[in-house]
């Protein structure tokens, strides 16, 4: 088909569509560059407020989508007398799935198409949008270009029915100019959009795959010599970084600044450039342009210099400069073309012939012809050298070419001119720094260089993020004709002594891996929606982001400017589902698409001070195509430090840094240990965060904090990818891979963060804020009082951080104060006595004491409020309280016990009754709420041991090798209780009896025996002991050894001595206390998406359930156990795939008392990683 809507070409060569050549990456793009908005005034820079060049296209599109590109409408709805009246009207930005057209397909490894590249499904859902556009009467001759910050996953576009362009990278800018096809007032632009294109293999991210026009589209307008694009940099000029140089490169643009585009074959000679209808080819041979209609054809060949602005108009004429100095020129009209124009100011194309045997025939307002010996008419056509069909030729079988020229030229009486402001929009610099273009000999003629030094600079950081703003100014005769803004960030990133250093300090990083998501908007996030993510990385500890996998929303760099995050600036590439992953990085056809990729991020985002890393991308293997990406970057950008993790070897050619993914606490530790090895380590990704995970994440922590070299890392990731659905009866959940009908998915492996899609904290969240807090409190002598504060902030010293502590006694506060930590300078500590705690006092028998150390915001920050818990400590005070007298008192009265055996047991007086069904094999137990009532409730139904829970995502990862794959194999099940004989003792004040339980497996030969001693007392209190046995042959490793009850429904409102606030077990409890909490049955559930078990708390002392008038049921143990309270039951957890499936039981809840629970894993989720101190 014609790929821009134009005609077929010739039969031969046949040549793919753009959307599945790899040659082909783009059409007529603007060459990349950083963003770019125009401003009218300084002070309107400054303000960063509305400017009237540039106008936002965002809002209501007409829309229509096609389950081809084939489809007729498809490829005519781009004409000007196409109605679409009859459309949809849907909002950009935004995501066709999200908005019910076709279905979002989630996978993490696998294409959800056959593996083929480039080509692509035939059924490729093709989305077409149009609307209309009023160009401004004060943009007249000015430049306007259109910008369209982000497609998925490629594009054509059109301007009044005109062909403007392609584009694919789905996560950089579409950017054309489109003046040539614009008229003042009305205008439309339509874009047709291809879910799949050759691109789609360079974006197998772990993430849905959702198209469409995801985030903004605008115009903006330059004057014709323009702020085209510019460099910042920043060094510090001594080894004390007192003084700071800022240097800045500007490029200049004109009509004619851009570049031969539309590469389609190339060989060691030549590069031929097809006509966008196919057919004819230029070949670029040097500074030459050659056209011919076939391999057979006559060449000839012209050499077309741009010479300022291009072709001038004056009425209706339009001027071109010939090779003899002379303009040619031809009044609207006029059959000869009139070579006697003389207008000094004029700037024109500069046109030599090469033979004698062709030149100039006509001219029109908009062109220029010239006539080749075989016939055809090439012309210039503004911006253009093009071959085109025109009713006044000869030829009507001429073709259409746009191969945009790229040549040097002068930038006569333009000056840069640039100031830097502080915060208060104070100039920095005495007077303007000044530079003509053109004027420094090391320097391109359309280029300006600038640099100056700044005194004793507020430098930028993470922590400190102090900004600048620069502004330039394009002048010409002392006539403004451009400004631009950015935000300049004094700051210097390098590698010394083998380690990351930031202004001169070591770097730690504390990162997260981040998608763009939102659960109603897919890949559509606002400015709102990245504030929220900040703050709360902020306040969870977080002071790095990796953009997995690919150059996020504009605006998200500024804002981590502003709040202050160090960015890992990550290609849009991951071939994952090749075979092997780095096919196409060792083919050739997609270099040029590799190095695109990273030339076009890092030009867009190479000023904004957050980024210190580049990145190659992801997962993509490593070969040639990688070496050239390097290559490049460092080309464009030393002053940053080079990431992949794709190469094995962690060749030095593809990163500066190890940076593996997944490695084992172990692992990190050899591998900076290895013989010649000097490079630091930061884990790429670490601690997957699948639902109920992060286990052992402390381990890493100890490593980091201890080995220099070890220099942080960033978990996978940060939020939950789910997306919003509605079930049948009407209740929301968060959906998955195959939820929506994509039968290739990866299930619910997108369902990895720290955050749900709504961004409340998992539990992990908790975790990760405490072992990577940047401030810790160790005891140095208990018995004495002696704690020492450790700052690890790189540059903040603790002057807005006050310590709160206090001391309890079972959780009852007995003292409590705060100290100031003014003077607490960066990477340094402080020593504190606390008399306070080493004071006499009556020491309760048994109880326990805890000093809790709370470091807080003295004061508000931009991302924090005054009071903002940092982190707490708590330590165990050794105060040696005396043993309690007796754990469990004899009651001194009460009605003595009967006992009635038989198929049913019970054990009863008129308060208290315990009852064993021997046949069901069920204890229950039933008492008076009160002394005065005489009417029993259900206090304990269904009491039985336990060892089984609903797994968790990391219990179900590893394939056959997983926990649990092996509870499955061994396949352990309830043989049989016995209950032996019931008994009254002690004067019918305590009744009890024995049971055996046994758990065996499907072969017999593994077996789990627990004995238990019941002894109910008279004062309806229930004592249970139990022991256990495990066969010395058992194969698996047990989640749980417990027992398990259900008590009325009622009975929700939870009290506990324990680890807490928030869930936690046995190795992930470093950011709990040990306290008394108060909660609900309903608020300690924890919604993974994927349920499991959830809700643990460790190192139970006691716990009581109780209904609003305060009857229930206590339990307590003797020794710290781990516990949980459910309102659905294991099998309820283990069945269910989604939130919605799960019911609350409508008349009990379940309450699990565990002598031991398993811990939850994390280092990976696709193998048994709990580590072995943390098993049954």
């Amino acid at each position: 088909m014609d790929v821009m809507g134009m005609g077929p070409g010739p039969p031969t060569p046949i040549l793919p569509p753009d959307w599945e050549n790899p040659v082909v990456v783009e059409r007529n793009k603007t060459p990349p560059h950083v963003p770019l908005n125009p401003y009218p005034t300084v002070e309107s820079a400054l303000l960063k407020g509305q400017t009237p060049y540039v106008k936002s296209l965002d809002g209501r599109w007409r829309f229509k989508l096609f389950q081809s590109p084939e489809a007729t409408e498809a490829n005519k709805f781009f004409e000007p007398n196409f109605s679409c009246d009859t459309w949809d009207q849907i909002s950009v930005p935004s995501n066709w799935q999200m908005l019910g057209y076709d279905k979002p397909i989630y996978t993490n490894v696998q294409y959800p198409f056959p593996c083929d590249p480039p080509r692509v499904p035939r059924e490729n859902p093709t989305g077409c949008y149009r609307r209309e556009f009023d160009i401004p009467a004060e943009w007249t001759n000015r430049r306007v270009f259109l910008s369209f910050e982000a497609a998925n996953s490629a594009l054509h576009v059109w301007i009044n029915g005109n062909a403007v362009g392609y584009s694919q990278d789905s996560r950089l800018p579409a950017e054309f100019d489109i003046t040539p096809f614009i008229v003042t007032g009305t205008n439309f632009v339509a874009a047709r959009v291809y879910r799949w294109c050759d691109g789609s293999y360079l974006e197998d991210q772990d993430f849905w795959w959702l198209s469409g026009l995801f985030r903004s589209v605008r115009l903006y307008a330059k004057p014709h010599v323009y702020i085209a694009d510019y460099t910042v940099k920043t060094t510090f000029t001594d080894a004390h970084m007192t003084d700071a140089r800022v240097s800045i490169v500007c490029k200049l643009g004109t009509a004619t600044l851009c570049n031969i585009k539309d590469t389609r074959f190339a060989d060691q000679d030549h590069v031929y450039i097809c006509s966008l209808a196919g057919g004819h080819y230029w070949d670029v041979e040097g500074d030459h342009i050659q056209a011919r209609w076939s391999d057979q054809g006559v060449w000839q060949k012209f050499t077309i210099r741009a010479d300022q602005e291009g072709p001038i108009c004056h009425g209706n004429t339009v001027y071109f400069r010939a090779h003899t100095g002379q303009y040619i020129g031809r009044d609207e009209g006029a059959n000869e073309l009139n070579a006697s124009c003389d207008q000094p100011q004029a700037y024109g194309f500069i046109i030599e012939k090469c033979d004698g045997s062709a030149g100039p025939v006509a001219a029109d307002q908009d062109r220029v012809q010239f006539r080749t010996p075989a016939g055809e008419y090439v012309c210039v056509h503004k911006q253009a050298l093009v071959v085109e069909p025109d009713s006044a030729m000869d030829d009507n079988n001429a073709r259409v070419f746009i191969v945009h020229c790229n040549q040097r030229r002068q930038a006569n009486g333009l000056t840069l001119k640039a100031q830097l402001y502080d915060a208060s929009h104070q100039p920095v610099f005495s007077a303007d720094l000044s530079s003509k273009f053109g004027g420094v000999t090391q320097h391109l003629e359309d280029e300006a260089y600038l640099e100056s030094v700044v005194h004793n600079p507020r430098k930028w950081s993470a922590e400190d993020p102090q900004l600048y703003t620069l502004v330039l100014r394009l002048v010409q005769m002392d006539e403004i004709r451009d400004i631009e803004r950015c935000q300049v960030g004094i700051r210097q990133v390098e590698m010394k002594d083998d380690l990351v250093h930031v202004n001169g300090v070591p770097l730690t990083v504390r990162g997260a891996n981040r998608h763009e998501h939102h659960p109603e908007h897919g890949h559509v996030v606002t400015k709102e929606d990245m504030i929220q993510d900040i703050l709360l990385l902020k306040q969870h500890n977080f002071n790095a982001v990796r953009t997995s996998h690919y150059p996020n929303d504009s605006l998200w760099y500024e804002l981590c400017n502003e709040y202050g995050l160090y960015i890992v600036d990550e290609t849009n590439i991951e071939t994952h589902g090749c075979h092997p992953m780095s096919m196409l990085s060792h083919n050739q056809l997609w270099r040029n698409a590799y190095c695109e990729r990273a030339g076009r991020m890092v030009a867009r985002d190479k000023n904004h001070p957050c980024i210190i890393f580049w990145s190659l991308g992801n997962e993509a293997g490593c070969g040639p195509n990688h070496a050239a990406m390097a290559g490049l970057i460092r080309q464009l950008d030393n002053t940053r430090i080079l990431h992949y993790e794709g190469d094995p070897m962690a060749d030095p050619m593809f990163t500066d840094i190890l940076c593996p993914m997944y490695h084992r606490v172990e692992q990190i530790k050899q591998a900076i240990a290895k013989p010649g090895e000097r490079r630091p380590l930061i884990l790429c990704e670490y601690t997957h965060a699948m639902g109920n995970s992060n286990g052992n994440v402390h381990k890493y922590w100890e490593a980091i904090n201890m080995y220099p070299r070890l220099q942080g890392g960033f978990v996978w990731d940060w939020v939950d990818q789910g997306l919003t659905k509605t079930a049948p009866d009407g209740t929301k959940y968060w959906a998955y891979g195959g939820d929506f009908g994509d039968t290739i998915n990866d299930a619910a492996f997108c369902i990895n963060g720290l955050v749900f899609p709504d961004r409340t904290p998992h539990p992990g969240c908790f975790e990760l804020k405490k072992c990577q807090a940047p401030i810790a409190v160790t005891c140095r002598n208990l018995q004495r009082a002696l704690f020492d504060v450790v700052n690890h902030y790189m540059f903040s010293s603790l002057d807005n951080v006050v310590l709160q502590w206090c001391l309890k006694e079972d959780g009852a506060v007995l003292q409590s104060g705060e100290l100031s930590l003014v003077g607490i300078g960066p990477r340094c500590g402080k020593t504190l006595r606390m008399p306070e705690l080493t004071a006499a006092r009556d020491l309760k028998p048994g109880a326990e004491y805890f000093a809790l150390m709370t470091l807080c915001l003295a004061s508000d920050t931009p991302w924090a409020c005054k009071g903002h818990v940092i982190t707490q400590q708590q330590f165990a005070m050794p105060y040696g309280a005396p043993k309690p007298l007796s754990p469990l008192p004899e009651p001194s009265m009460g009605t003595p016990l009967q006992v009635e055996d038989g198929r049913v047991t019970r054990i009863f007086n008129s308060v208290v009754q315990f009852v064993v069904d021997q046949v069901g094999s069920t204890v229950s137990l039933s008492a008076t709420p009160s002394s005065s009532s005489t009417t029993s409730m259900p206090i304990i139904k269904d009491l039985q041991m336990c060892i089984n829970r609903a797994p968790t995502d990391n219990d179900l990862g590893g394939g056959e090798c997983s926990y649990a794959q092996q509870w499955a194999k061994v396949g352990m099940s309830l043989k049989e209780n016995v209950f032996w004989r019931a008994e009254v003792l002690s004067g019918a004040m305590r009744g009890g009896l024995v049971q055996d339980t046994t758990f065996v497996s499907q072969d017999g030969q593994q077996y789990i025996k627990f004995r238990t001693h019941y002894e109910v007392w008279c004062d309806k209190r229930l004592r249970i002991r139990s022991s256990v046995t495990v066969s010395p042959s058992m194969q698996s490793v047990v989640p749980r050894l417990g027992l398990e009850f259900a008590v009325p429904k009622c009975f929700s409102n939870v009290a506990y001595f324990a680890c807490g606030p928030h869930e936690n077990y046995a190795d992930r409890k470093s950011s709990t206390i040990v306290d008394v909490f108060r909660s609900t049955a309903q608020d300690m559930y924890v919604p993974y998406i994927f349920p499991s078990e959830n809700g643990g708390r460790e190192d139970m002392r006691w716990v009581s359930l109780r209904d609003k008038e305060g009857n229930g049921v206590m339990v307590k143990s003797r020794g710290a156990v781990h516990f949980d309270v459910s309102q659905f039951t294991i099998a309820q957890l283990e069945a269910a795939r989604h939130t919605c499936d799960l019911t609350p039981h409508a008349e009990l809840l379940f309450l699990h008392i565990d002598a031991a629970h398993m811990g939850l894993g994390g280092d990976d989720s696709w193998s048994p990683a709990t580590h072995p101190e943390y098993l049954i």
